[in-house]
């Protein structure tokens, strides 16, 4: 049986040829801004998002572009109470578990 092959042995992909991006991009238009086409990876958080080191969706893309990969973010905002949508009825319906 062989090992498992260590994360930073694989080669590297797209972000290696054209470096880190200024920024991880959260809408398609700041991925039209980077010239990105596509992500590799996208990241979905419900947290605010700061591409800061103190935020740990932020240490995990930078990782992984280190790699090589085109990381996005996506925020799922909060939905104020008050102001419910069609996604926010269809998110609580499908989060809320009978109790």
């Amino acid at each position: 049986m062989h090992a498992a092959k260590p994360l930073y042995d694989y080669p590297k992909y797209w972000a290696e040829c054209f470096g880190p991006a200024p920024f991880l991009p959260t809408s398609r238009e700041e991925m039209d801004q980077l010239g990105w086409d596509s992500c590799d990876v996208i990241i979905v958080t419900g947290d605010a998002y700061v591409d800061h080191p103190s935020f740990g969706m932020a240490v995990i893309g930078r990782v992984l572009e280190a790699q090589g990969f085109r990381v996005g973010i996506i925020r799922i905002v909060k939905f104020a109470p008050m102001m419910p949508t069609p996604l926010a009825v269809r998110l609580e319906n499908v989060l809320t578990v009978p109790v």
